[in-house]
């Protein structure tokens, strides 16, 4: 039996679809990636099992749904942008948690000192974990894994509001972000600023719209369409027929 070549079989289809699909394709690919280990990282956070591998899974898939967020942002506009070395296409050499924020801040895409230092503290710690193993503070822990929870989400309503953090997370993990936001009300304050300075551009077309509270997110941030007949929350993306 010949020797297989592993890694060109199993990574050869992710290059050549980056090669060959444009910006917004590689985009939602990685932020399906993303969205798949937030909920992955809530679900260990929620388990009710005692036990230091729910900490550890939850900072690693957290760490890594955050770096992926950043990422589909940045494919968002020019997919190249994410690779260590932008002249060839070697998919394990992508940037990393400081490079994605220098690419950002390139494009206007500047984030808060405070969100900045978070995830890069979850970074450091995921890089712990992963080399050496769990050790930490469980109380501290959880301050920051529910206030990068809600960085997250402040992102994504802020830099990528087609997508709606409601529609990829089941009742229980969205539940369980809500509660983190009611300890920092980082997302409710952003919901509230973006809803604001919408409503201070509306002129002619102010009477379309109407501002609801969302039943889901429980923020005055649903905007109603009225000649369409539909609803769809700003701050967590929850669309209804009206």
């Amino acid at each position: 039996m010949g020797k297989k070549n592993w890694r060109v079989e199993c990574t050869s289809p992710v290059g050549e679809y980056f090669k060959n699909k444009n910006n917004l394709d590689v985009s939602k690919l990685i932020f399906e990636n993303s969205a798949d280990s937030l909920r992955i990282a809530l679900d260990h956070y929620i388990n009710n099992l005692p036990s230091n591998s729910n900490y550890k899974h939850t900072i690693l898939y957290l760490d890594h749904s955050i770096e992926t967020l950043l990422k589909s942002r940045i494919a968002l506009e020019e997919k190249n942008l994410i690779l260590y070395n932008k002249n060839a296409i070697e998919l394990e050499n992508t940037i990393n948690i400081k490079g994605c924020i220098k690419e950002l801040e390139k494009i206007d895409v500047i984030l808060e000192d405070i969100f900045k230092n978070a995830i890069l503290d979850l970074h450091i710690i995921r890089n712990d974990i992963w080399h050496f193993g769990f050790l930490g503070n469980m109380n501290n822990l959880d301050k920051l894994i529910s206030f990068c929870s809600c960085v997250y989400w402040v992102f994504l309503m802020k830099y990528m509001p087609h997508y709606g953090i409601r529609l990829f997370l089941n009742s229980k993990q969205f539940e369980t972000l809500m509660t983190f936001d009611k300890i920092w009300h980082i997302a409710s304050y952003c919901a509230a600023k973006i809803m604001s300075d919408w409503q201070q551009t509306l002129d002619v077309e102010q009477e379309r719209y109407e501002v609801k509270y969302c039943k889901e997110c429980l923020t005055l941030s649903a905007i109603k369409d009225n000649s369409k007949g539909s609803c769809r929350c700003r701050c967590c993306g929850f669309e209804c027929k009206s």
